[in-house]
C-alpha cells in the first residue's frame, strides 16, 4: 500500500535527474497523469485519471525529498487518459521557434538510438539503449535549415498517432486483422518467402529497429495494395 512506501534512493536520484532535463513548459506522463514542469523548482498536476492516485502519490513524495513543489490543486480529473494526452500533445510547441509540433514533419522522423550507462536491479552498471525521435521544420527564412526537436517514443505516439508510430524505414505494421485474412486466404507464407512481407527482429539491414517494431510482421508501405 502507499502509506507504507518510502522512497528509495533509485527513485529519488532517477526523479531528480529526470526533472532536471525538462525545461519550463514540458509535460512529464506518469502512469496517465500529466505533470507540467511550471518553474525551476515546480511541478503542476494538470490532468489524471483515478486510478494514477498512487502514482501520483508517489511522485508527490519524491518531490518532497528533492525540495521540489508539487502543486495539486488545479488538476482536472480525466474520464479518458489516453484521449486527454493526444488532445495536450496538439498544444505543444517548439520552444525555440513557437512552432506547433503538429506542423513539424512527423511522417519523416528519425529514430536515434543511444546507448547509455544505466543500473539493474542489483545496482551493477548495465549499458541499456536509450531511443529518441528527431522531428524538424523546415526555416522559411533559411533555405535547407530546419528546426528540429527530439522527444521521447512516448510523446512521438501521442503527436503523431498510430498510424506514423507504427511506421518505420518505409514498413508498416500488418495489424492483427489483416495478417489472420493473409493466412486464411494462403497468401502469407508465400508473401514471407519472397519478402514482400518480413517478421522484424532487433536488426534490419544493419539499423537497429525500434523496439516497439520488434516481434511485428509488416511489409513496405506500397505493398499489398497500399498507395504511397
Amino acid at each position: 500500500m502507499i502509506d507504507n512506501w518510502t522512497p528509495q534512493q533509485e527513485d529519488i536520484d532517477w526523479t531528480q535527474q529526470h526533472i532536471n532535463t525538462m525545461a519550463v513548459g514540458d509535460t512529464w506522463t506518469v502512469s496517465g497523469a500529466l505533470i507540467e514542469k511550471t518553474g525551476k523548482d515546480v511541478l503542476t498536476l494538470r490532468q489524471y485519471p483515478a486510478e494514477s492516485a498512487m502514482a501520483i502519490e508517489r511522485v508527490a513524495r519524491v518531490c518532497a525529498e528533492i525540495d521540489i513543489d508539487f502543486n495539486t490543486e488545479e488538476a482536472q480529473l480525466i474520464e479518458d487518459p489516453l484521449e486527454a494526452a493526444q488532445n495536450a500533445a496538439k498544444e505543444w510547441a517548439d520552444p525555440e521557434s513557437g512552432i506547433p509540433l503538429v506542423n513539424f514533419d512527423l511522417e519523416n522522423a528519425e529514430w536515434i538510438v543511444n546507448v547509455v550507462p544505466s543500473q539493474d536491479e542489483s545496482g551493477t552498471t548495465v549499458l541499456i539503449d536509450q531511443w529518441t525521435v528527431r522531428i524538424t521544420h523546415a526555416k522559411d527564412e533559411e533555405e535547407g535549415e530546419v528546426h528540429e526537436v527530439f522527444m521521447t517514443p512516448m510523446d512521438y505516439h501521442l503527436i503523431a498517432g498510430d498510424d506514423l508510430f507504427f511506421n518505420w524505414q518505409g514498413y508498416r505494421v500488418i495489424e492483427r486483422e489483416e495478417a489472420i485474412l493473409l493466412a486464411d486466404d494462403g497468401s502469407l507464407i508465400p508473401m514471407l518467402q519472397d519478402g514482400t512481407v518480413i517478421l522484424f527482429g532487433t536488426q534490419h539491414e544493419e539499423m537497429a529497429v525500434p523496439p516497439h517494431m520488434r516481434g511485428m510482421l509488416v511489409s513496405s508501405n506500397t505493398n499489398l495494395g497500399e498507395e504511397e
